[in-house]
């Protein structure tokens, strides 16, 4: 994920947690989500006009897009209970 960005919105339900992530220099948005019970993560780059759409429905939207996840993470174990990824989360590594 990029080191510019900036978190819009935040959501966890159960074990799964999601990330909208802007990066003000080039306006690209990402979509995060990390299913905390297996430490898989991925990321999506989402357009402006669905950001939402793939916020609140990720799989459903990774189905849908052309492109699939850019990025695939295995969060560290150690820190497993809490979000991994982007913006200075607890720490993961590039599978």
């Amino acid at each position: 994920m990029m080191s510019t960005a900036t978190e819009l919105a935040y959501r966890r339900n159960g074990d799964i947690a999601v990330g909208l992530y802007w990066d003000r220099p080039t306006g690209e948005l990402t979509v995060f989500v990390a299913d905390l019970a297996s430490g898989e993560t991925f990321e999506l780059p989402v357009a402006p006009d669905r950001a939402l759409d793939g916020f609140h429905h990720p799989y459903a939207y990774a189905a849908s897009s052309i492109a699939p996840p850019r990025r695939r993470y295995a969060c560290d174990q150690t820190t497993v209970t809490e979000p991994c990824g982007p913006a200075g989360l607890p720490r993961y590594s590039v599978r």
